[in-house]
């Protein structure tokens, strides 16, 4: 007689308690082990590592400051030569900033320059030209030939090189970094920005070298300097990448008036 009835329809009895089918023992079963599946893969899965800014759009006119930021640090990440956002936003030397200030990044156009109110809410400071003027590659304090190189290690990237699709070209250099390699300054300078990375980088630190040249380093090891200190050419800005670690990336810029320029140029022969 019950032949025909498929075997998940057959019930389970037990003593003093509900009549249960096998199809919903069987149904609340597989969702246990569904729920283990997904906690175990949250439990392994690696940090991530979180970006202060989520969007930096190179065409915006302004920027929010946020905490931690410098003025040198936003002048980075929007390409833009740290004099002129603060001759546009009318900020004079040390150039202090407070989170939520917002920067322009532009200059003014002819019909904003001519308008009274945006006079007012900019006020241009004049810029040193005499600290500024005649300085050049080839007369900076630290010419092209003699500065040392960030990290021992076979360079991955190459500057104006192409990465994955879409990816734009590379400012900088991404170099490799072995265990027990350490992540030196390239030229004596101060540092005007330590703090959260940019493009998965846990770390950013820039190093002021004169009025025209700055270097940046982004890394994932611990940083060893903080703003405001002076440091040598060749002094140690991060903790050296763990024994029995997997190698490590360094990407490392040079920048001439907040335009990125070719490390190959300024570096020693290896």
């Amino acid at each position: 007689m019950n032949s025909g009835h498929s075997s998940d329809r057959r019930l389970i009895r037990w003593p003093g308690r509900a009549v249960v089918s096998r199809s919903l023992v069987r149904l609340l079963f597989q969702l246990l082990v569904s729920l283990l599946l997904l906690s175990g893969c949250r439990h392994h899965s690696p940090p991530l590592v979180i970006e202060r800014s989520p969007v930096f759009q190179q065409s915006a006119d302004s920027y929010v400051v946020q905490p931690g930021d410098t003025l040198y640090s936003i002048a980075w990440r929007f390409e833009k030569d740290y004099h002129q956002l603060a001759h546009w936003n009318g900020i004079a030397p040390p150039y202090r900033i407070l989170p939520g200030q917002r920067i322009r990044l532009r200059g003014l156009s002819l019909s904003e320059s001519s308008d009274s109110r945006y006079r007012r809410q900019v006020p241009v400071q004049p810029e040193q030209k005499s600290q500024r003027s005649g300085t050049s590659a080839e007369t900076s304090a630290w010419p092209p030939g003699r500065w040392l190189w960030p990290a021992t290690g076979s360079v991955l990237r190459g500057f104006g090189s192409t990465g994955q699709a879409g990816g734009g070209r590379n400012r900088g250099l991404d170099i490799r970094l072995q265990p027990k390699t350490a992540v030196k300054a390239t030229a004596p300078g101060t540092v005007v920005y330590a703090g959260n990375g940019l493009g998965g980088f846990r770390h950013l630190i820039i190093l002021k070298h004169d009025e025209h040249y700055l270097s940046a380093y982004s890394l994932q090891q611990n940083l060893k300097v903080k703003e405001g200190q002076h440091i040598k050419a060749g002094a140690q800005l991060a903790d050296i990448v763990g024994r029995g670690t997997a190698a490590a990336r360094l990407h490392f810029e040079i920048r001439r008036d907040g335009n990125p320029v070719n490390p190959d140029r300024f570096l020693q022969t290896r």
